[in-house]
């Protein structure tokens, strides 16, 4: 696919028209249960789109991207059974169908937090150690933005309904080896839309928490 100025605009545009309605959708009445079926379909398609635009196209970040991916299920489900990692929650209806208690969706959204965060941290003119850092604290900072939600939309809910300290500490401890693996990747990787959608993540979960105030 070209990546014309023109088509990287539109799918921007896209992608925050999408959320925006996804945000009013969710908050009216009349049609939250609707727009909460939606939610696998929201991340699916911005996971789609990341990878169209993903450049250099090549086997072994398509491994890595495969590995991300299970590595992001393997810990939920770490995290779940053990209540190590991130607290004691437990997954419910809106990931869309389960494993083991864990939908296999939220491998999915790890793999696109790392993604966008990563290409981000990149440009720093840092050393390895530092952009690592950098990318976990922007995936962390944004699951602190998700986790409202996530709670009200039965995402996952948290025991006795409060998020743990212990989440965000297992959640920048993973991100950062999740982000030393993404940045270990020798090609530099590049992908227009990236950015943009980390900015319309951090707008539409910001804004759920701002209507919610």
């Amino acid at each position: 696919m070209e990546r014309s100025k023109r088509t990287v605009t539109g799918v921007i545009v896209f992608l925050a028209f999408f959320h925006q309605v996804g945000l009013v959708g969710l908050h009216l009445e009349s049609t939250r249960a609707l727009f909460s079926q939606l939610i696998p379909l929201n991340l699916i398609l911005s996971v789609g789109l990341l990878s169209v635009f993903h450049r250099p196209l090549t086997l072994r970040f398509g491994i890595f991207a495969f590995i991300i991916f299970w590595a992001g299920y393997i810990v939920e489900l770490a995290g779940v059974y053990t209540g190590l990692i991130f607290g004691h929650y437990e997954y419910g209806a809106s990931l869309g169908f389960k494993v083991a208690g864990v939908p296999p969706l939220i491998g999915l959204n790890w793999l696109m937090l790392l993604y966008c965060t990563g290409i981000i941290s990149q440009q720093l003119p840092a050393n390895i150690w530092l952009r690592s850092a950098v990318g976990a604290f922007l995936m962390t900072f944004l699951d602190m933005l998700i986790e409202p939600m996530a709670m009200e939309y039965d995402m996952w809910s948290w025991q006795n309904g409060q998020i743990p300290i212990h989440n965000f500490i297992g959640w920048l401890l993973v991100s950062f080896m999740m982000q030393y693996a993404f940045h270990s990747l020798e090609e530099e990787k590049e992908n227009p839309i990236a950015v943009p959608l980390y900015l319309i993540l951090l707008v539409f979960f910001g804004a759920f928490i701002v209507i919610r105030l």
